[in-house]
């Protein structure tokens, strides 16, 4: 009969070496950091989100009758941002967000009308680009300048 246990290396060492009431309290608090509770700060996220998509969808609608110029200024400055310490749920409260609402159809799918990117910190303007380009598909083969991005 085939060994069915996997092997992680250290994290399997480590757990062999814990007593029982640690194991059993391990199993509890990785159940534990798998429930996500809706409060009224999802709400706030909502409205903002929806919101943003009103906005956008405002300022780049083709037939405003402004000229390029003003619909230039009312493109710019389009930005959700979401604060709270480590642990604290921000990119789960947004993900959910995301592949709920009817107006990000197929987050995180190819297809999507919403990205999300990681980016290094400190993070310039150069690698926060490099990072939207590679989300939506882009192949970056050469270094490319943050101007070109």
């Amino acid at each position: 009969m085939a060994d069915t246990n996997i092997n992680f290396g250290p994290l399997s060492q480590m757990r062999a070496t814990l007593g029982e009431d640690a194991l059993r309290r391990s199993r509890l608090m990785e159940g534990v950091r798998h429930v996500y509770l809706r409060t009224e700060r999802d709400k706030a996220v909502q409205a903002s989100f929806e919101q943003l998509m009103e906005d956008l969808a405002e300022s780049r609608h083709r037939n405003a009758g402004e000229c390029p110029e003003k619909r230039a200024e009312r493109l710019e400055g389009n930005l959700l941002v979401v604060l709270g310490s480590s642990g604290a749920g921000k990119t789960t409260a947004i993900r959910r967000l995301l592949s709920t609402h009817p107006l990000s159809p197929n987050y995180g799918g190819p297809d999507a009308h919403v990205v999300t990117v990681r980016v290094p910190c400190p993070c310039s303007v150069g690698e926060l680009g490099k990072a939207v380009l590679r989300a939506t598909g882009w192949e970056l083969t050469r270094r490319t300048t943050a101007a070109e991005v």
